[in-house]
């Protein structure tokens, strides 16, 4: 039997909204303390409140609705990234010492990429080797999101000059999302990296590579 916190939680979030949203906000809710395969169209009926019949009025299945809040979850992310690269970008120019706001803005980088973010992320993108209509969708979204990213690094490489101009807008701003990814390569190891280490290299690589001189 669904939790009713869990119940109370989805009516208040979801009151006035249209019932596609308020599946999708359930599923979302539900995927919190809960991996896809757990979920059960019976349980995401019952909290949201929603018939069956409308259900499949709004999606094709029950797949295609765990993968569309799949899909919103990552868009989200994506989304708070393209956010805070443009913060970190403004900060630098007007940080007053270049270099320690370089530092700075690598490490508030780093919060908002924490272990649970990183494996979050890596689970969605491993459905997309058996989900095709999920892999296009999520093909889409990260295209729109390395293109704002790009557009951020090739506006500061023409205007401000702080992002070296001999490097490709585009090729950093995949490296940007792919190295905070890929360091889940040492969330699963029993003996991890230091973490200040980590930061010292990835700010060594900012200041002396992706930034000009100043």
């Amino acid at each position: 039997m669904p939790r009713l916190g869990l119940m109370a939680e989805v009516l208040t979030r979801t009151r006035g909204v249209e019932t596609r949203e308020k599946l999708v906000v359930t599923v979302l809710a539900m995927l919190r303390d809960r991996s896809p395969e757990d979920l059960r169209v019976e349980e995401v009926l019952e909290v949201s409140g929603i018939s069956t019949g409308s259900l499949y009025h709004h999606f094709d299945d029950f797949g295609h609705l765990v993968e569309t809040a799949l899909i919103r979850r990552y868009v989200d992310i994506l989304e708070t990234a393209a956010e805070l690269v443009e913060e970190v970008l403004n900060q630098l120019l007007t940080g007053d010492d270049f270099r320690l706001a370089a530092g700075r803005a690598v490490r508030r980088f780093a919060e908002f990429n924490a272990p649970e973010i990183r494996f979050e992320r890596a689970r969605i993108l491993g459905m997309c080797d058996s989900h095709p209509r999920m892999r296009e969708a999520l093909g889409e979204a990260q295209q729109q999101a390395t293109d704002r990213i790009t557009t951020l690094f090739e506006a500061e490489q023409q205007g401000s000059g702080r992002v070296n101009p001999n490097l490709d807008a585009r090729t950093l701003a995949v490296f940007i999302q792919s190295y905070a990814l890929g360091r889940i390569v040492d969330d699963i190891v029993p003996n991890p990296m230091d973490q200040e280490q980590w930061l010292n290299l990835i700010e060594t690589l900012t200041t002396k590579v992706i930034l000009a001189d100043q």
